[in-house]
């Protein structure tokens, strides 16, 4: 009864093997130029130009907070990637299986394709069981009558 429940215990299989480590990775290269660019851009705005310098001293102080506040995102998100790809390295290992940025994705399908199979299986056997008790119930019923 307890293995009936293995899919929703690991749902999170089906997106995982869909990932790509490297898009992943330039992802994070990205936004890691962007923030720069960001920092840049409030360090030229924080130069005094002049009559508009408050309005440069308001958006400093908003792109300030905001650049924090995405540094620090950035890192954490950054930090949980590697935990996963550390995670993946631990599942490559548990297979037999040497890391490769592919091989964790490629794994991961497996399992997924398992999943999906195990999950039509549980529902077959599900399918069968209420039919034979439909079956013990008319044979029962069919009993009671004679």
């Amino acid at each position: 009864k307890e293995v009936k429940f293995l899919n929703a215990e690991l749902d999170q299989v089906a997106p995982a093997a869909k990932m790509s480590l490297e898009a992943i990775r330039q992802m994070q290269a990205d936004l890691k130029t962007g923030l720069k660019q960001v920092d840049e851009e409030i360090l030229n705005a924080a130069v005094p130009m002049g009559a508009e310098s408050s309005l440069n001293d308001k958006f400093r102080d908003v792109m300030v907070d905001f650049s924090e506040r995405a540094n620090q995102a950035l890192k954490i998100a950054s930090d949980k990637f590697t935990v996963a790809v550390e995670a993946l390295k631990g599942m490559c290992a548990f297979f037999g299986e040497k890391y490769s940025d592919d091989k964790p994705a490629a794994l991961l399908r497996i399992v997924a394709d398992f999943l999906s199979l195990f999950q039509k299986a549980v529902e077959e056997i599900a399918l069968r069981r209420a039919k034979d008790e439909m079956e013990k119930n008319k044979m029962k019923m069919a009993q009671q009558r004679k």
